[in-house]
């Protein structure tokens, strides 16, 4: 199951400071987590990171994996393993969920509750591809594949829903109503020949005139499922 974890502000610790440790850590320093790094050593990335103030580094030799994860107070939301030491990444991830944390062994899929699948992001857009950890190499190719999929329309029409979704919100009370709105204007074709030669006004102007318009029918006529575009500029 994908998901989407916010981790903004959250505690995360990794375990492990070479540049694979810091390839699996790095969509967290992204996201707005508060990273801590315990490493006898560390690549010039995490050095980087620490200068800008994403990451705290400590330099500890960790090699009881029970005793680490009883003496972390707090306890992390996350933990993640990624040294050169395959077992000690195992142990950390039991002894880690046992504590209560969300736990990640860089070689050890089996015991990891999580995964790191692919991305493909183009503006706002972000879509995840996971081969479930068989085959990330072919995760990354059908990454790219999606990434050609992806148009500039697309990316129109949803900033049109996200800003027609508030504009909804302070206009009509109804959720259901709310819904039905939003699917009517994504559907409709000349909202659609507008986003698609670039005309971002036109198709904003003519989406609200029709969200105005419906919520008034809607309203009107409860039982309505759908209402027209008749009236209308074109």
């Amino acid at each position: 199951m994908l998901v989407n974890l916010k981790v903004q502000g959250k505690s995360v610790v990794l375990v492990g400071g070479g540049e694979e440790a810091f390839k699996k850590v790095a969509r967290f320093i992204e996201e707005g987590a508060q990273v801590r790094v315990v490493s006898r050593s560390f690549s010039a990335a995490f050095s980087r990171q620490q200068e800008k103030g994403h990451v705290t580094l400590e330099t500890v030799d960790v090699k009881d994996a029970e005793s680490f994860i009883r003496n972390l107070n707090p306890k992390p939301v996350v933990l993640m393993a990624a040294t050169d030491n395959s077992n000690l990444n195992a142990k950390l991830a039991v002894h880690a969920k046992h504590a209560g944390c969300l736990a990640y062994a860089i070689d050890h899929p089996e015991l990891s509750d999580f995964s790191f699948p692919a991305l493909a992001r183009i503006d706002d857009v972000c879509v995840a591809v996971s081969t479930g950890g068989e085959s990330p190499a072919f995760a990354s190719l059908l990454r790219q594949r999606v990434e050609k999929f992806i148009t500039r329309e697309d990316l129109l029409k949803i900033k049109l829903q996200a800003q027609l979704r508030s504009w909804l919100k302070q206009h009509v009370h109804d959720f259901e109503t709310r819904r039905a709105i939003l699917y009517e204007v994504l559907e409709d074709e000349e909202t659609n020949r507008r986003l698609k030669a670039g005309n971002f006004a036109l198709a904003w102007e003519r989406a609200t005139a029709y969200a105005a318009n419906a919520s008034k029918h809607k309203s009107s006529s409860p039982d309505s499922k759908k209402t027209s575009f008749r009236g209308l500029n074109g």
